[in-house]
């Protein structure tokens, strides 16, 4: 789930839409919005279970059809990820470039690329974990060259 403080500019006053939401409720906060003033809507705040979303989000134009319902699929997604998962999709995301709503939403439909390696902290340990642990096939006769 996502909610989103949407308004008109540099505007703190606005109005909440949660994510996923019905047309009705898209319309209704659209409609709160035309009554608080003109001008293009941006977001203005984030609330998500993903500890990073607010930055890659944040100022898009949700009045562009693309991005409401980029939004509104990511929202779904959320809800389906699982505590892991949500770690994993922050993660990822830092690791992306990203250039919109299109690009989250990419992300969190791909998380079976991502993968967390727990007490992984620096490069060496890396190399350590791919080399020792099997989950890449790693040549025998490169072993002794390792440092």
């Amino acid at each position: 789930m996502i909610t989103l403080h949407l308004n008109h500019g540099n505007s703190h006053e606005g109005v909440y839409l949660r994510l996923p939401a019905t047309p009705g409720e898209v319309g209704e906060a659209f409609s709160l919005l035309d009554s608080l003033g003109e001008g293009k809507v941006t977001i203005f705040d984030v609330d998500s279970p993903v500890r990073n979303l607010r930055g890659y989000i944040m100022n898009a134009d949700v009045e562009d059809s693309g991005t409401l319902s980029n939004l509104q699929a990511l929202a779904h997604r959320i809800c389906d990820m699982s505590p892991n998962d949500i770690k994993v999709f922050a993660g990822a995301l830092d690791s992306e470039s990203i250039n919109g709503a299109g690009d989250v939403l990419r992300v969190a439909n791909n998380l079976d690329h991502y993968i967390m390696l727990h007490g992984v902290t620096n490069y060496k340990e890396l190399g350590a974990f791919l080399v020792d642990s099997g989950y890449k096939n790693f040549p025998e006769h490169i072993r002794p060259y390792l440092n």
